[in-house]
């Protein structure tokens, strides 16, 4: 019973060993920030620091002399600023990968602020203010650094509590020349004027059809500069055009028989030119070697696009029924097999077209011959013996049954002989 006892009071006691000691707590380092003005001497106030790193962050307040010690976890890259009344810095101080150096206790850090200042601009031009001018601020010595505000409509804008020192400020306003001035803040509150001014370029349009593989001008086309004008090219498919400096314009191109084309393009503050492309609305074209036949006879047809090409692996038929495909030359054979109006078909890629044919019946074809032969019996009665030997004639080059249309007929098969050869 007694080893019981004890058995059980080692164990509370490991236990709450355990829960007094925790986990292991993660390394820090003890950061020594001493906040300097700009001529690196402490400052002699009460400076409210913000400390963060990766997932965390802190407050601290610096003594009387500008100093404080704050704890953070070593190896972490840490960034810090400042909340005073007088003093800025305009982008943080990071040291990265906070470790304490070899033989010393703490990490020595200086945070280097400056007197704040306020600088209002006001832009013109011609001594008229001008609203919605964009300026961007830079630090020469901070490359980080960037400040970006934008001018009301009494052309005014403020950099609020910057360091005092140079800065760079670049205009930009569409229709306006940037300009790059320097504002110096000097003091707490300081003001100056930016002078900028309008200005045009001139600026050439060449259109092309790049359908070919050298674009080829196209003439008479229409260069729509949206909110601004249309212009028309010549036979070389330029035309020029003074545009506002420093502006994006969207352009449309149009002529009729090409696709419209609208393109987004940037004038800068020199002449240039862009090249506009366009190409024609694709569409078939549909041949074939008659467009009168015999029923059951087939004959030779050629698909082409707008461009007068030929269109291989089209689809060709009779009345959307497909029959083959084209070859390298735009070419198949169709057999048409029913008299009357028939339409040869041929489609790709969305795109279709129809050729309407006459197919005749035999039949037809010598009901027709018998009825041509009777009416040149009886013109023979009324006609002297010279007319009378020319009708004979004229009915020998007739003769009986299906007359031109039979040569037609051949002409074709042996066509389609000849290209279903060539195929093989």
């Amino acid at each position: 019973m007694n080893r019981l006892l004890v058995l059980v009071t080692c164990l509370g006691l490991a236990t709450l060993a355990l829960v007094a000691v925790g986990p292991a707590a993660a390394d820090e380092v003890t950061v020594d920030v001493t906040v300097v003005d700009q001529d690196g001497e402490p400052i002699d106030e009460r400076v409210t620091l913000l400390v963060e790193w990766d997932d965390d962050s802190k407050e601290v307040e610096t003594s009387s002399g500008g100093s404080a010690l704050v704890d953070v976890p070593e190896g972490e890259d840490i960034e810090f600023t400042i909340e005073h009344d007088d003093y800025v810095r305009n982008v943080p101080l990071i040291v990265e990968d906070a470790t304490i150096p070899d033989g010393e206790s703490r990490l020595e850090v200086d945070l280097d602020v400056s007197l704040a200042g306020t600088a209002d601009i006001t832009v013109e031009d011609g001594g008229l203010p001008v609203e919605g001018v964009e300026l961007t601020a830079t630090d020469p010595e901070e490359d980080r650094f960037e400040e970006v505000v934008e001018t009301d409509e009494n052309g005014q804008a403020t950099l609020e509590r910057l360091e005092q020192r140079n800065y760079t400020v670049e205009t930009s306003k569409e229709g306006y020349f940037d300009t790059e001035n320097t504002v110096a803040i000097t003091a707490e509150s300081v003001s100056d004027t930016l002078e900028i001014e309008t200005g045009e370029v001139r600026v050439d349009f060449l259109v092309q059809d790049d359908h070919f593989e050298t674009p080829e001008p196209v003439a008479d086309a229409s260069v729509e500069i949206i909110g601004d004008s249309t212009i028309t090219t010549r036979s070389d498919g330029t035309r020029g055009i003074d545009l506002a400096v420093n502006t994006e314009y969207d352009v449309e191109v149009s002529k009729d028989g090409y696709d419209t084309v609208t393109e987004t393009v940037s004038v800068l503050e020199e002449d240039e030119q862009f090249n506009l492309s366009i190409q024609r609305t694709p569409s078939l074209s549909l041949t074939a070697l008659a467009d009168e036949i015999v029923a059951g006879q087939s004959t030779v047809v050629t698909v082409t696009n707008v461009y007068d090409e030929p269109v291989p692996n089209a689809t060709v038929g009779v009345d959307g029924e497909g029959q083959a495909e084209t070859d390298a030359e735009g070419t198949a054979i169709v057999t048409l097999d029913s008299p009357g109006e028939q339409h040869i078909t041929a489609s790709i890629d969305g795109l279709e077209t129809e050729l309407p044919v006459q197919v005749y019946d035999v039949s037809e074809l010598d009901d027709e011959d018998e009825t041509d032969e009777t009416d040149d019996a009886d013109d023979a009665d009324d006609a002297d013996d010279a007319d009378d030997a020319d009708d004979a004639d004229d009915a020998d080059d007739d003769g009986p049954g299906f007359g031109p249309l039979v040569a037609i007929g051949a002409v074709l098969g042996a066509a389609a002989v000849a290209l279903s050869k060539r195929r093989e």
